[in-house]
């Protein structure tokens, strides 16, 4: 795909729609992927909107007690499960990473051990065993 220059006067408008951290990550991926633009202006941009935009919450037990549940309770897929700690990393919560990192490598351990069931489970019935 073609990187298309945007207007400074364009960013300016895109990111005034902007309203929380997740849409303001959102749309500067989206910019450094699709689009070129004045370097200067735009981190000039940038650093006015992420200012004025509310400040990001701490996490509390509640949001812990939520995101591990999915991370151990939910029988995510691999892509799930990384979509669920990328999306903790850009949220406009605060998570302690660490603890989250945890809970994402015992979802993936989890897949594995569910995967290996599964080709075990094959492997009995292909041997006559139940």
């Amino acid at each position: 795909m073609k990187e298309q220059y945007i207007k400074s006067s364009d960013l300016a408008l895109l990111y005034s729609e902007v309203n929380s951290h997740r849409a303001f990550n959102e749309l500067t991926d989206d910019i450094f992927l699709n689009h070129t633009f004045d370097e200067d202006d735009f981190a000039m941009i940038r650093a006015f909107k992420e200012d004025t935009l509310p400040k990001r919450k701490i996490a509390t037990k509640e949001d812990y007690d939520m995101m591990y549940h999915i991370f151990t309770k939910c029988n995510l897929s691999m892509v799930e499960a990384a979509d669920q700690k990328y999306q903790c990393s850009r949220n406009d919560i605060v998570y302690d990473m660490n603890l989250i990192d945890q809970w994402y490598n015992e979802s993936l351990q989890a897949i594995e051990r569910r995967k290996e069931v599964k080709r075990q489970s094959k492997h009995d019935k292909r041997n006559g065993r139940k």
